[in-house]
C-alpha cells in the first residue's frame, strides 16, 4: 500500500556546471515515523536514515572517533548502509505516521513500515531496524 507523504522540497547544493551554465536539481525528502513512534526516518532521492528510540539489541562497538550517540541511527546511500555517529535528532515533530504495511519511495530509495520493523532499500543496499534486532547489507 502506498501512502501519501508531505514532501519537503529543498533547493540543495545540487548545482552542476555545464557548458551552458548552471544546471539546477532539487532534492526532495519526506519525514515519517512508525505508528508506535519508536522509529523515525527521513527518506530522499539520495538516501535514507532511520533512528530508533528504544531497542533491546546490542549496539555495534562505537568507533573511537565518535564521542556522541551511536548504535541507534542507520543510513544508506549509493556508497552503502552504516550506523551513524550523531548528536542531533533525525526528524522533527511534524513527521507523519507511515502506517504498518505502507511504503514510501523517493527516487531509487524505498522505506517500508511493518509491525515488526522498518526497512529501507536502495542503490543495492538495505537496512532493517526493530526493537529486537538490526540488519545491514
Amino acid at each position: 500500500m502506498k501512502f501519501p507523504i508531505r514532501l519537503i522540497t529543498t533547493t540543495a547544493a545540487l548545482f552542476a556546471l555545464t557548458g551552458a551554465g548552471l544546471a539546477h536539481a532539487e532534492a526532495t525528502s519526506a519525514e515519517f515515523q512508525s505508528p508506535s513512534g519508536n522509529v523515525e526516518c527521513i527518506v530522499g532521492n539520495t538516501g535514507a536514515a532511520c533512528e530508533i528510540a528504544n531497542h533491546d539489541y546490542i549496539s555495534p562497538a562505537r568507533p573511537a572517533e565518535c564521542h556522541l550517540a551511536y548504535g541507534d541511527r542507520v543510513s544508506l546511500d549509493a556508497s552503502g548502509a552504516r550506523f551513524n555517529c550523531h548528536g542531533d535528532r533525525l526528524v522533527g515533530p511534524t513527521a507523519v505516521i507511515l502506517p504498518y504495511g505502507a511504503s514510501i519511495t523517493e527516487g531509487p530509495v524505498t522505506c517500508l513500515s511493518t509491525v515488526d520493523y522498518v526497512q529501507c532499500t536502495g542503490y543495492g543496499h538495505m537496512f532493517r531496524l526493530s526493537r529486537q534486532a538490526y540488519d545491514i547489507g
